[in-house]
């Protein structure tokens, strides 16, 4: 798969400075602290960590989905593809190897498969565990990076 690394780096950026310049833009709240360099990269890395985890979602879910729901089955292949293209971007912005990036993503699959036992009749869990986040992740990134950039 070849990814548009200069577009996620844009992208990136620019989510950086919408947010660390413009997070409370129009209310009257107390001045938030700067964001430093580290604190972004960490938050990136978790989204980078949200991106992997919903890959393996949807991943699972497409499988599942192959027989019986073609086009939901479809449906979870690009999303799946989208949550890979968006969790590698993110990794080579942040430093990530492929190795760390593959690891990840195995350790993701393979915590998905323990919990559904391997089996898309044990589906229901892993929708109950992920469905909703995965939903927010991919809708809508950079207000999950703002989550992560507003932790304590």
């Amino acid at each position: 798969m070849r990814i548009s690394i200069w577009a996620a780096a844009t992208a990136a950026i620019l989510i950086w400075q919408t947010t660390v310049a413009g997070a409370h833009q129009g209310q009257q709240q107390q001045p938030q602290p700067e964001i430093t360099q580290s604190q972004f990269v960490q938050a990136m890395h978790n989204v980078q960590g949200e991106y992997t985890t919903c890959a393996a979602f949807y991943w699972f879910s497409e499988q599942c989905l192959r027989l019986t729901d073609p086009v939901l089955s479809g449906r979870m292949q690009s999303l799946a593809a989208h949550a890979v293209e968006m969790a590698a971007g993110i990794g080579k912005i942040i430093g990530m190897t492929s190795d760390a990036m593959q690891s990840r993503a195995k350790m993701e699959k393979d915590a998905i498969m323990r919990l559904t036992s391997a089996s898309c009749v044990n589906g229901s869990s892993a929708i109950q565990r992920y469905a909703r986040r995965c939903q927010r992740v991919t809708i809508d990134g950079k207000g999950v990076l703002a989550e992560h950039l507003n932790r304590p």
